[in-house]
């Protein structure tokens, strides 16, 4: 009926779920309890909010990398949101952002999303860009 890697995706889904639903039971103990309910404010709110930010952040600049990478071979909106997310998270090639017709637009939006910890942070690579 199913084969061997959706049976592995809906197991990974299920223990997901059902370690957080053992979390339900803990909260009952002294011990655990408080740290489960803060875990749980946390998760609601704080993270909730920060995602949400982030999701705009990164709604934005996929707009800006589609807009500027239509000619490249980055075909559609879902691969330059995907390239984005590499970016921010420092996975990006500088020579790819290179090779398009704005050279210097196409890099400022890379460097602005990124922080490179190594270098002395994201402000010396715009600097280093330009």
């Amino acid at each position: 009926m199913f084969n061997t890697q959706t049976q592995s995706t809906i197991l990974a889904l299920a223990s997901i779920i059902g370690w957080g639903y053992m979390l339900f039971f803990v909260m009952a103990f002294r011990l655990t309890g408080p740290f489960i309910v803060i875990i749980h404010q946390m998760l609601f709110n704080d993270v909730l909010r920060f995602c949400i930010i982030y999701m705009v952040f990164l709604a934005g600049f996929s707009q800006a990398f589609f807009i500027l990478f239509n000619n490249n071979d980055s075909s559609g909106f879902l691969k330059s949101v995907k390239l984005c997310f590499a970016a921010m998270l420092g996975d990006f090639d500088i020579d790819y952002f290179a090779e398009t017709t704005f050279q210097y637009l196409n890099q400022t939006p890379v460097a602005t999303t990124t922080t490179d910890t190594q270098r002395g942070g994201g402000l010396k690579t715009v600097i280093q860009l330009a």
